[in-house]
């Protein structure tokens, strides 16, 4: 539902769906260092998740030279 709504925002009302976009993310980062309790996990699981984040980001960047490097017929 929240990605309909943010398609339907983006595509017809661009700075709607900015604003949305920003608030959302605001109340997100809010609710994960405020609200949820991080006592719950180790701290070395918050350190695997960000690892896991910059690994993904890598493949991201490494996929998207390729297609780059294919398409331009190198």
């Amino acid at each position: 539902m929240i990605f309909v709504s943010f398609v339907y925002f983006k595509l017809f009302h661009f700075s709607i769906g900015l604003i949305y976009l920003f608030i959302k993310r605001a109340v997100d980062k809010y609710n994960l260092v405020f609200v949820y309790d991080t006592e719950i996990a180790d701290k070395s699981v918050h350190r695997l998740a960000g690892n896991f984040i910059i690994v993904a980001l890598i493949i991201q960047q490494l996929t998207l030279l390729f297609f780059v490097l294919v398409r331009s017929g190198l």
